[in-house]
């Protein structure tokens, strides 16, 4: 999959680039994704269901899961997820705002910029998978979505190309190890019984706090005050990497790994992300 969307991001780019009438060339992809996405619809049909056992007393409300968040360590970890994405997706609509219109940056630019990120993806997933089953997805959620609070403020120091091609280079590494942990953690904390009802209710919470972020994102733009560099959008990147971190502090003891893993404090952890990123391994 990261491969399709690395290649498919690149032929949109490239495309994008060479034709004169953009209008057009974003109707073609538009078109064209749809034409995509319809005969993906049509595969979907095709494929069959597995046979879940639940019993009725397993059973639960929506309400009844939020109500649990003062006892349950899932809910809690749903809520901190979920609050997360909140304050990334305040800053997420306008990082290629801020690249296409504010820095003027060409499509060719602004495509090698972007997959950065995922080339870097691509390129460590697999040593984070092995990481996540030696010393737990809870240790990488929490460390990573640290060092992912001050990725939109790195974004203020600089204006060169080359440096954002850096930036979203470590960027997609942390995001890969996140994202790869964030769904693992829900497979070992549900049981099977409940497992989709829990990850239900994980995408139902997760979504309505990205549409609130992203919601309130579109009003911020226009009424946040310039404070960094005469840019609003520089201040909002500020402001969404703030709250990141506001909320990475105040869960951070609040949920815990469920399985039995290897220990590795902090100061080892950050060692090996180090020598990953520098090295490869």
């Amino acid at each position: 999959m990261g491969v399709i969307n690395l290649v498919a991001s690149f032929l949109a780019g490239f495309f994008l680039g060479i034709i004169k009438n953009k209008f057009y060339g974003f109707v073609i992809l538009f078109f064209l994704a749809s034409i995509l996405r319809t005969i993906s619809g049509y595969f979907i049909s095709k494929m069959e269901d597995l046979e879940v056992k639940f019993s009725e007393e397993r059973r639960f409300t929506y309400w009844q899961f939020v109500k649990r968040i003062k006892e349950s360590n899932f809910v809690k970890y749903v809520f901190f997820i979920s609050l997360f994405s909140f304050a990334v997706n305040i800053a997420a609509p306008f990082f290629s705002v801020y690249m296409l219109k504010e820095l003027k940056m060409s499509y060719y630019g602004y495509t090698i910029v972007t997959l950065s990120s995922a080339i870097s993806g691509l390129i460590f997933l697999p040593f984070w998978s092995k990481e996540a089953d030696k010393i737990g997805n809870v240790k990488i959620i929490k460390i990573t979505g640290f060092l992912i609070c001050f990725v939109p403020i790195l974004w203020l120091l600089s204006k060169n190309i080359f440096y954002f091609i850096l930036i979203n280079f470590f960027s997609g590494y942390l995001w890969a190890e996140f994202n790869l942990s964030v769904v693992n953690f829900i497979f070992y904390v549900a049981s099977e019984e409940v497992r989709t009802r829990c990850v239900g209710y994980f995408n139902f919470t997760h979504g309505f706090f990205i549409f609130l972020g992203t919601l309130l994102s579109g009003w911020l733009a226009t009424h946040i005050p310039f404070v960094i560099n005469n840019s609003k959008l520089l201040t909002l990147f500020l402001f969404s990497g703030i709250l990141r971190l506001i909320f990475v502090v105040f869960f951070y003891d609040k949920f815990h790994e469920v399985r039995q893993v290897h220990l590795l404090d902090s100061k080892m952890f950050f060692y090996s992300i180090r020598c990953k990123t520098c090295f490869g391994f």
